[in-house]
């Protein structure tokens, strides 16, 4: 997906190529002179998900949630969701997004109806049926399994949530299991940021080290999977259980007269690619690479302050 008041998607279904998927066209109502697919969205099964986005307006009372066959198609509405709108440090109104998580044809909507709580839907996408509507904590919403979700909070030390439009928080999270149906199961712990949940999974990042790690939700400790420091960046994440794919880019060190004044000790990343790790045994890991220092072939005078 590309950002932006004109939002577009690029999708497919394998072994078909990607194409481009047109935004669709649909005029407002509710203080909303039109509408688009907001930052939010979901793939379940072959359908693209996406919460709408009042583009001409600055506060409505209700919003869409989108759905498209990746096959091909036109966009309709799943569902029109109740929203709230708060204001912004501009003096501007903006809607409370809605949270998505997608297993299977399921989607889970959560929509902040208090400052610290969420209605909850579960929903069928194919028939629009509603399976479930139950409350929960205001938080981030994954699916563990068809009939398990993991809910993040954000922990008590969490920093305050940043001014509008910017809704997202920052961790460190409180992790807990439920079912679909709203019971909370177990406590599963915190991590210090947002996790990927997949087949009873969760794979979180380690700050401190840079490194991705995997347990079950079930209990055990975190294995970890892979580091990355200067020399490896990570560019992106895809989990679904028993497959993690991570696109990565590398850097090497410079040499001796290629050193100069705040250049660092390695190249630009390269291009990126693709790295992928089977996490069903036990998986070897892959640490960082180690960092070398590069001493410069003749000694750096005058470097005057780091560029800004």
């Amino acid at each position: 997906m590309s950002g932006g008041e004109k939002a577009e998607f690029v999708g497919g279904v394998p072994p078909g190529p990607l194409t481009a998927i047109a935004a669709p066209k649909l005029r407002g109502g509710d203080g909303c002179k039109g509408w688009l697919p907001g930052g939010e969205f979901v793939v379940a099964g072959d359908d693209l998900v996406a919460a709408g986005e009042c583009q001409w307006d600055d506060r409505s009372l209700r919003q869409p949630l989108f759905v498209r066959s990746l096959r091909g198609g036109r966009w309709r509405v799943l569902r029109w969701l109740a929203v709230d709108s708060l204001p912004g440090g501009d003096g501007l109104y903006y809607n409370v997004s809605p949270v998505l998580a997608a297993e299977g044809e399921l989607v889970a909507v959560g929509v902040q109806f208090s400052g610290a709580r969420m209605e909850t839907s579960i929903l069928d996408v194919r028939s629009g049926r509603t399976v479930a509507r139950f409350d929960l904590p205001d938080g981030y919403l994954a699916f563990a399994s068809p009939k398990r979700l993991v809910l993040s909070v954000p922990a008590p030390s969490a920093p305050d949530e940043v001014d509008f439009p910017l809704d997202e928080w920052s961790g460190p999270f409180d992790l807990a299991l439920y079912s679909t149906r709203g019971r909370r199961i177990a406590g599963l712990g915190s991590a210090e940021q947002l996790p990927l949940v997949s087949g009873m999974h969760l794979l979180t990042e380690e700050l401190d080290t840079d490194t991705l790690s995997v347990r079950s939700v079930t209990g055990g400790a975190p294995e970890p999977v892979v580091g990355f420091n200067e020399a490896r960046e990570r560019l992106a994440l895809a989990f679904r259980w028993p497959a993690l794919v991570v696109v990565e880019a590398t850097r090497v060190p410079l040499l001796p007269s290629e050193v100069h004044c705040w250049s660092g000790d390695y190249s630009p990343a390269g291009s990126p690619f693709l790295g992928l790790f089977d996490l069903a045994g036990s998986p070897l890991f892959v640490p960082a690479p180690t960092l070398v220092r590069v001493e410069p072939s003749q000694p750096l005078t005058n470097c005057g302050p780091p560029p800004p």
